[in-house]
């Protein structure tokens, strides 16, 4: 799991260009295969095989970065990303909350026609902490009342399909996976995700994926830290295999 990138400045979800570079470098020399999401769950479907090491790349927010940082690794190593979009940041700049650059649908496009990239759902417009605005985990209040039960899964529900709508709409492909924010989730909301299409959703837990006893809902990922150094990402996938020995 990764979000932005920068030369310069790196911390916990901040990270350096040249050390992804060194890290997809890492993998594919190991044999690694790059799968999407949306790989995942033709796999799951029987119509496509799961290859010997699978892993996936994903990337939360949809910042420029990851086109001017990511894709030009992902062309010259033929290798795949998903990257989950806040479409209201997309569309209307203006509420982006986070004061760094998003990519435009041009980019997106470009990416998703490359067919490196998989474009999915980070919510349209439900970027916020557990407990904020736009909770997507719990009901919220307002007008300092807490909403109710049906006004919280209209609220949600609404949001899921209005940002899986976007998405087809703007790239032309399937959105059928969606990666929570802030790891904030809850019975109810996957509930509603699947009442909305979604056939797969990661979370932000630590850990890996059991293709013997997972199914395809609230999957496990592993956070690559800004700061840490490219041959971390060897040591840490085994770290997390050594946790499960059954893992395949």
């Amino acid at each position: 799991m990764y979000h932005h990138f920068d030369p310069e400045c790196q911390n916990g979800v901040t990270a350096a260009p040249a050390v992804f570079e060194q890290q997809m470098i890492l993998l594919k020399n190991q044999g690694y295969t790059s799968i999407t999401t949306q790989d995942l769950i033709a796999i799951s479907k029987g119509e496509k095989t799961m290859p010997e090491k699978p892993i996936m790349i994903t990337l939360d927010d949809a910042y420029e970065s990851n086109y001017q940082y990511v894709y030009p690794v992902l062309k010259k190593l033929n290798m795949k990303a998903t990257i989950f979009v806040i479409t209201s940041f997309i569309e209307h700049p203006e509420v982006d909350t986070i004061p760094i650059p998003k990519m435009t649908w041009a980019r997106m496009k470009e990416m998703s026609d490359s067919g490196l990239v998989a474009f999915q759902s980070h919510t349209n417009n439900l970027h916020y902490s557990a407990g904020g605005n736009g909770a997507i985990n719990t009901r919220i209040k307002i007008n300092r009342v807490f909403e109710t039960t049906e006004q919280y899964e209209e609220r949600i529900y609404n949001d899921l399909v209005q940002s899986k709508q976007i998405l087809e709409e703007k790239l032309g492909k399937s959105v059928s996976s969606f990666a929570y924010l802030g790891g904030f989730y809850s019975e109810a909301s996957e509930t509603l995700l699947k009442e909305a299409g979604f056939e797969l959703t990661l979370t932000t837990d630590k850990g890996l994926y059991n293709t013997k006893t997972d199914s395809l809902y609230l999957l496990k990922r592993v956070n690559i830290h800004g700061q840490a150094f490219a041959e971390s990402i060897l040591s840490t996938i085994q770290k997390m295999r050594n946790c499960d020995s059954n893992l395949e």
